[in-house]
């Protein structure tokens, strides 16, 4: 099934040294020049700075607003680990597999309430997998 990211504001800063950050996955590695983003949801995530000009629009020094981005979306049916271009996430049952569709090898889990509020997905396309 096909999703369209929804359209909203996040707060954006570069990072200015190779540190680690505490997300909802757990501590990931960030390196100078990458973007830690905070969305509106408080959660925080790092970027690589290419990505963050492909999937958002700066609006002013602190904030952005995401731009509307189709991918693939399947929802888990157990428990998932999978390969990220970063490392390894985790997914429970519930949650979703996301694939872009602009880099067909750029996936990542998103947790179900959250994927909830910031996708949209039509109702006929709606699939469960995995």
């Amino acid at each position: 099934m096909y999703a369209i990211r929804k359209r909203y504001l996040v707060r954006y800063k570069s990072i200015t040294m190779d540190d680690f950050v505490e997300t909802l996955e757990g501590k990931e590695k960030v390196n100078k020049g990458d973007i830690l983003i905070t969305f509106p949801i408080y959660e925080v995530h790092p970027i690589k700075k290419y990505r963050f000009n492909q999937m958002y629009k700066k609006i002013n020094k602190y904030e952005a607003i995401t731009r509307a981005t189709k991918v693939k979306a399947h929802q888990l049916c157990k428990q998932t680990t999978i390969k990220t271009n970063w490392g390894y996430m985790k997914g429970l049952k519930g949650d979703f597999l996301v694939h872009s569709t602009d880099h067909p090898n750029d996936k990542w889990i998103i947790k179900n309430d959250i994927f909830k509020q910031t996708y949209m997905l039509k109702k006929e396309d709606y699939q469960r997998t995995l």
